[in-house]
């Protein structure tokens, strides 16, 4: 058998499906296909392979005639998309994932749909939606929530004051995520943390992830800010950073953190995010969820740091519930997708 896997990241949820695979069914073959080609030296068993690609944007011609024929001459029996689109033109087992509700506005979407044996959803929210956007497929939609890395690990005291040296001077962080903020959520972000400050008199400082893109728009906000020796800013959100913040605020688009999310919840970080259903039906009590204004934020990062019996008990929900999704578990939820493609 021979199963193909679309794959652009090593943080792709088809990634970590098709590592876990390929180690528990060695008799089967799998396939890497991508146009990254650093992804080659990722290859962890002999019956991996990895096809490269040239750099393309993936659009409705290259699913239905380049991937086409590069299924049939690789003799693929199971494909598995890392986008919402598939081939029409294939007869072989096809796989697409939705994780965004704008995609269902694309009638390119709806197609692949409706070819695809089925259609992988992180949640019920999503699950819905894709039911009301497209008749008769309940049969094809196979709910797979995100993974999260089993070696991810708390920190110890001293591993936290090690990151904590790097970055705030040792001092205790709300880390922010602002990759793709705009002006009006990082004002929100800043006014929130004043009123932090204010109420609160703590030496918690911020930490704040930032692209090239809106870096400029935050330099200008914080110039003359109250509190900015307190504000740092950084370019990248990695786990080092995650593991050793007082608590994580997210306000990037939902399809692009949630890896992010779960990590933070794995190394035992509260996570205050945006109340949208997406989130809600995803983390349930595992967040803290907070309207987008800075009174609201303000009282989830006040909340925080004045009850710590209610950061522990978010903490322990949030740990119990990633400790079921570690991505062997995931994987083989794939796998009965796979075996039997009639969910």
């Amino acid at each position: 058998m021979t199963i193909a896997f679309q794959i652009s990241s090593v943080e792709e949820f088809n990634y970590h499906c098709c590592i876990s695979l390929a180690k528990k069914y060695p008799g089967s073959t799998f396939l890497f296909i991508s146009d990254n080609n650093a992804l080659e030296h990722k290859l962890t068993n002999a019956n991996i392979h990895f096809i490269p690609l040239h750099k393309s944007y993936f659009n409705f011609y290259w699913y239905n005639y380049k991937l086409t024929t590069l299924l049939k001459k690789n003799r693929v029996d199971f494909f598995f998309s890392n986008t919402h689109l598939c081939s029409s033109r294939s007869t072989i087992n096809q796989f697409i994932i939705i994780d965004n509700p704008s995609l269902l506005k694309k009638s390119e979407t709806k197609k692949s749909i409706a070819k695809a044996d089925s259609i992988i959803v992180r949640n019920e929210y999503i699950k819905l939606l894709v039911l009301n956007a497209v008749n008769n497929i309940n049969n094809k939609i196979a709910l797979i929530p995100l993974g999260v890395s089993d070696i991810l690990h708390a920190p110890d005291n001293n591993q936290k004051d090690i990151v904590k040296n790097k970055y705030t001077e040792g001092k205790d962080y709300f880390l922010i995520d602002s990759l793709s903020a705009n002006e009006h959520q990082i004002i929100v972000q800043l006014k929130a943390y004043s009123l932090f400050k204010k109420w609160q008199k703590s030496n918690l400082k911020l930490l704040l992830v930032h692209t090239k893109k809106n870096e400029q728009v935050i330099n200008k906000v914080i110039t003359n800010y109250k509190y900015r020796n307190d504000v740092v800013l950084i370019s990248t959100l990695d786990n080092e950073v995650i593991s050793a913040a007082y608590a994580v605020i997210f306000f990037s688009e939902m399809y692009i953190i949630g890896n992010f999310i779960l990590s933070a919840m794995r190394l035992q970080v509260p996570v205050i995010i945006p109340k949208d259903d997406y989130f809600i039906s995803s983390f349930e009590s595992t967040g803290l969820y907070f309207i987008e204004n800075d009174k609201d934020l303000s009282e989830k990062m006040i909340d925080l740091y004045k009850n710590e019996e209610y950061r522990n008990k978010l903490i322990t929900t949030a740990k119990n519930k990633v400790d079921l999704l570690e991505w062997d578990t995931i994987a083989e939820k794939v796998w009965g997708t796979i075996i039997s493609p009639d969910i």
